[in-house]
């Protein structure tokens, strides 16, 4: 007499019913039929062991539709005897010989096609799954249920209101995407990936279990969570603040105040099967974890899975699925699309143990770590020149860089006089809002309404200077450019240290007492290919050095020299510099006159000398002055 299994079929489209669906021998199953009273579809099969998982002689589920205009998905299998699920999409033909049902041979002649997404759990079969349309990519994609209460919370909301690149849209129009899209297709794209790095485990050496590949896909979905308005644009404005912020570290406390505020969240990760250390491990997920850093002890996990922690945020080479899905998302928006093949990538890729570098003290510290196909190396060769190309024409735009500098001056002046109801009831200003997880949620890229709203009347004069300034972004009358400055390759020593306080600083006291440090903004460009910069030298490194390549069979994992295997895709240096000059003060001649003279003087003394770091002449690039503009405040020092 053949045993039975129970096939648990649910749609997202609300339907309830039950229905019988024949497996093995005579049997004909009937089918569940879906309703509209909002309850989810579930229907019952019954198989021979000796037919395959897929494709007997029972029917299917259809469809009913739940008011929420998602798709519909099949369940998972469940057993009689409470046996793990097994995963939808997921075809596995085995063998049916009994002598051999339990062998080692057996188990490996299985043949599984990977699922896009991970389903949600047998025992949460109930909380529907999330079906989105994402028009950046004409795509529908599919998270599991309990990505869906972390979204439908007023922290993830808030992501609706932060534009992903910041003061872009003033150069782009289309720019206008925000971080709850790339939220969302970063989640896609790490469950993809970890998914694939499960299904090429093919020994199971590395045991990737599903609720890890659940993990991963939540770091994904949250990783962005922390960030404030206009994204980068607010990291700087704490930076030159002296104020300690991490967009990440933000992110992992509201992830954190989700779990213990949020209606079901809690239950739901334990039902997952999610706990204390699978949490901590999402965090580690969201920050990163560094090449010469041990894997923590609090994520219950040794060193052979320090993998999980590189596939939302690499740190060893960047190739990430944040990197993929924001150059591709921001490529569409604002110069109608790009290519990368992220199917490739996120596909063709496997677990191996290998050196930690291909130099340094890592180079005999053997790691766990992604590593590629040896036909996928034009692939991610160019991500990296895509990431170039997206710095260089907009990242680091000139028009982009000024309008997030007059936010930022507008974010000074009205820092405390622009309040948010924090969690005891207290108003916080913006930067101690970041004190506040209450008054965080609640601080996005309205902030700029809200200072163009405060009543005028009895108002502190920052706030009339503050009110000024955003008149001026919005009228696109940004600072007066003195000069660009662009050194000859190879750079000197002295260049390759230049930051934004020395070059203002020496200028400032270049120019007599003319102008003081309120008065100029140094925008200080390198565009680089992502990788580490060597404190010594000062150079940045080429990231393509760090990646893991593998042939197939059993042949070892190798690191390449990206000069000799892609000549035509490496560039001669890993960097770009230039320095942009700009007075605050512009229609004031006489001060204008004295900080281009300055600028001049400072250039002509930095690169009088070649060190022995660099070579060649070096020279001055003039750009095009702006029109001269009415008279307006000018912003404090920052």
């Amino acid at each position: 007499m053949s045993s039975s299994k129970r096939r648990s079929s649910r749609s997202l489209f609300g339907g309830s019913g039950d229905g019988d669906v024949g497996g093995g021998g005579d049997e004909e199953g009937g089918v569940g039929v879906g309703g509209f009273d909002g309850v989810v579809a579930e229907g019952v099969m019954l198989m021979s062991q000796k037919q395959p998982v897929l494709g007997g002689n029972g029917g299917c589920l259809s469809a009913g539709f739940n008011g929420f205009g998602n798709f519909g998905y099949h369940g998972d299998d469940v057993s009689d005897d409470d046996a793990d699920p097994e995963r939808d999409s997921q075809v596995m033909m085995y063998n049916n010989d009994d002598d051999n049902n339990n062998t080692q041979a057996s188990n490996k002649r299985r043949r599984k096609v990977q699922p896009a997404v991970m389903p949600a759990s047998r025992q949460h079969a109930r909380l529907i799954e999330m079906s989105i349309w994402d028009q950046s990519f004409n795509r529908n994609i599919h998270l599991p249920g309990i990505c869906k209460l972390i979204v439908d919370t007023p922290e993830f909301q808030r992501l609706r209101d932060l534009k992903q690149l910041g003061g872009c849209h003033y150069m782009h129009p289309s720019a206008t995407h925000t971080r709850f899209e790339h939220s969302l297709g970063v989640a896609y794209l790490s469950l993809r990936l970890a998914r694939s790095l499960q299904h090429n485990d093919v020994d199971n050496l590395f045991d990737i279990t599903d609720t890890e590949v659940l993990c991963v896909g939540i770091a994904g979905l949250i990783h962005d969570l922390g960030h404030g308005p206009f994204s980068h644009a607010f990291e700087q404005f704490m930076s030159e603040r002296n104020l300690p912020f991490c967009h990440e570290d933000m992110s992992v406390k509201l992830f954190r105040r989700i779990i213990d505020t949020a209606h079901g969240v809690r239950d739901a990760l334990a039902t997952e099967g999610i706990g204390e250390e699978d949490l901590v491990l999402i965090e580690m997920m969201v920050k990163g974890l560094k090449p010469e850093a041990p894997m923590p002890t609090s994520t219950g996990r040794g060193e052979a899975k320090r993998f999980l922690c590189e596939i939302v945020a690499n740190s060893r080479h960047g190739i990430d699925t944040d990197k993929l899905d924001y150059l591709l998302r921001d490529g569409r928006h604002v110069q109608g699309g790009q290519t990368l093949m992220v199917q490739s990538i996120t596909k063709r890729c496997r677990i191996v143990r290998g050196p930690g570098a291909p130099k340094g003290p890592l180079k005999d510290v053997i790691q766990a770590q992604i590593a590629w196909d040896w036909d996928v190396q034009r692939d991610l060769f160019d991500v990296f020149a895509l990431r170039t190309r997206m710095h260089r024409a907009f990242y680091m735009n000139r028009t982009k860089r000024l309008s997030e500098q007059l936010i930022r001056d507008i974010l000074v002046l009205a820092d405390e006089h622009v309040l948010t109801r924090g969690e005891d009831g207290v108003g916080l200003g913006i930067s101690l809002s970041t004190t506040d997880l209450v008054a965080y949620s609640n601080l996005t890229d309205s902030v700029l309404q809200r200072v163009a709203s405060v009543p005028s009347a009895n108002a502190h004069p920052n706030v009339a200077k503050a009110q000024a300034l955003l008149e001026r972004l919005h009228r696109r009358e940004f600072y007066r450019n003195v000069n660009t400055l662009v050194p000859a390759f190879p750079y000197p020593d002295a260049v390759k240290r230049l930051n934004q306080a020395k070059v203002r600083d020496a200028i400032v006291k270049l120019g007599g007492g003319m102008f003081q440090a309120s008065d100029i903004w140094v925008d200080v460009v390198r565009i680089t290919m992502g990788g580490k910069r060597d404190p010594e030298t000062g150079e940045y490194d080429n990231p393509l050095r760090y990646v893991l390549f593998t042939g197939s069979g059993q042949s070892p994992a190798q690191y390449i020299d990206p000069v000799r295997y892609a000549p035509s895709s490496t560039p001669i240096s890993s960097e770009e510099i230039a320095v942009r000059v700009y007075c605050r003060v512009s229609d004031d001649d006489v001060v204008f006159a004295a900080m281009c003279d300055a600028t001049s003087r400072w250039w002509k003394q930095l690169t009088a000398s070649t060190p022995s770091g660099g070579g060649g002449s070096h020279k001055t690039m003039a750009v095009a002055e702006t029109p001269p503009v009415k008279r307006l405040p000018s912003a404090p020092a920052c």
